[in-house]
């Protein structure tokens, strides 16, 4: 009986608001590495990690291994845990193939003719993105853009296209990341702007319209992620 006590006390302190510690541990990880609090190619210390988070290393070895099936580590023999660098190539393929998912997913939308309660998480995104402006946050104000661009993609109803989406989108947030914090603060103004306009086509009676002026931001959002990254000599990140 005892040890069954002990079992039962040990689940119950796996748990933190509902989530096992590898939850935890692999959400936690996962956020550093998608927005850059790992640098590329860095060594992840599972024990230092564990230390960290308070917990055995079981959980963090386990999130780990799930980051791996991601893409977004790799176990390197005697060597540990390596982050996988993003290159220039990565991200500039990526954003093709995510500007193709995207204008397909407002094509979609814009079938349904959407209502504003329909829209609301992309709304609910650019007030986040004013407000990051008006505090002067970078990193908040891409974590709201990256909400908004999620959300296209959910709303557009399709199931392949949205963890197809979600996941590239993910294989490249730490070039998201690092891009947002070197772009002059007009051209947030402007993309906050511009995602604000999406919303209004969207709404209209022409909704269809949407699809043509979303194609266009996404072309120019590339090239001024394309050309931040190249200005600062990043090869990887």
């Amino acid at each position: 009986m005892a040890n069954a006590a002990a079992a039962v006390d040990q689940v119950l302190a796996d748990k933190r608001d509902g989530r096992s510690r590898k939850e935890i541990a692999y959400e936690d990880l996962r956020k550093r590495i998608l927005t850059d609090g790992f640098g590329p190619g860095a060594l992840i210390d599972d024990g230092l990690e564990a230390e960290r988070l308070g917990m055995s290393r079981t959980p963090v070895r386990e999130a780990l291994l799930l980051l791996e099936a991601e893409g977004l580590v790799e176990m390197l023999p005697r060597r540990g845990v390596r982050v996988v660098p993003i290159t220039r190539t990565d991200i500039r393929e990526v954003l093709v193939l995510l500007t193709a998912l995207e204008v397909a997913a407002v094509e979609l939308i814009a079938a349904q003719r959407p209502t504003e309660k329909m829209l609301s998480p992309l709304i609910e995104a650019t007030h986040a993105m004013n407000a990051a402006l008006k505090s002067g946050d970078p990193d908040e104000w891409q974590e709201a853009d990256e909400a908004f661009h999620q959300g296209i993609m959910t709303l557009s109803g399709n199931r392949h296209l949205v963890e197809t989406g979600i996941r590239f989108r993910d294989k490249i947030r730490r070039g998201h990341f690092v891009a947002s914090r070197l772009l002059p603060d007009d051209r947030r103004v402007k993309s906050t702007a511009t995602h604000e306009a999406l919303i209004e086509l969207l709404l209209s009676d022409h909704p269809e319209d949407a699809i043509e002026a979303h194609r266009g931001q996404r072309v120019e959002g590339e090239g001024h992620i394309n050309a931040t990254l190249e200005r600062a000599r990043l090869d990887s990140l």
